[in-house]
């Protein structure tokens, strides 16, 4: 499923309008973090990761929309067996850079980073982005859900568990908690 999404995704998000604005502002990272939900809902309907797209638009912040595309694109590209579509990641790569290139301070942009290189196999690289994230905020939802993804990638049971702990108690939504 994973690469026939993108396939359908990437012309669509071409004719999308995407914000003016080229600052991460607060209702930017509002609506980047409604998206980022709505995109951790999807399953197999992609009526949630239009959903969590037409949510990025909104928030009037094109690094954060640039984000938030980048990692409705990672989501996309899970197939069905677990790997992810290196066609999806790369492109992601791309929308996060543009994100990046407009506002690179902001973390839970900069996580996407992290997301890519662990659906991606370079583990090494992850772990650099995860670490110089972590030695900013070591209490950040988005960074221990990025550790989850990192240790299950790795199939490390122990550690998976222990940023699952974390997660949940550092989630600050019941919706976050239960995801």
């Amino acid at each position: 499923m994973g690469q026939r999404l993108v396939e359908k995704m990437l012309p669509a998000l071409d004719k999308m309008q995407w914000p003016e604005s080229g600052a991460a502002t607060e209702l930017g990272r509002q609506a980047y973090e409604v998206g980022l939900d709505k995109a951790d809902d999807y399953v197999n309907d992609p009526k949630d990761l239009a959903s969590a797209l037409r949510t990025f638009q909104t928030g009037n912040s094109r690094p954060y929309a640039f984000a938030g595309v980048a990692y409705t694109l990672v989501k996309a590209s899970r197939e069905q067996n677990g790997s992810y579509a290196q066609t999806g990641l790369t492109e992601a790569l791309t929308w996060l850079e543009e994100a990046q290139e407009l506002d690179p301070d902001v973390l839970e942009i900069n996580v996407v980073e992290a997301l890519i290189y662990i659906y991606s196999n370079r583990f090494d690289d992850a772990r650099l982005v995860l670490d110089y994230l972590e030695a900013v905020d070591d209490r950040n939802y988005y960074i221990y859900k990025a550790e989850i993804a990192f240790w299950q990638e790795q199939g490390r049971l122990e550690e998976t568990v222990g940023w699952y702990e974390q997660t949940i108690e550092a989630a600050e939504t019941v919706p976050r908690k239960l995801r």
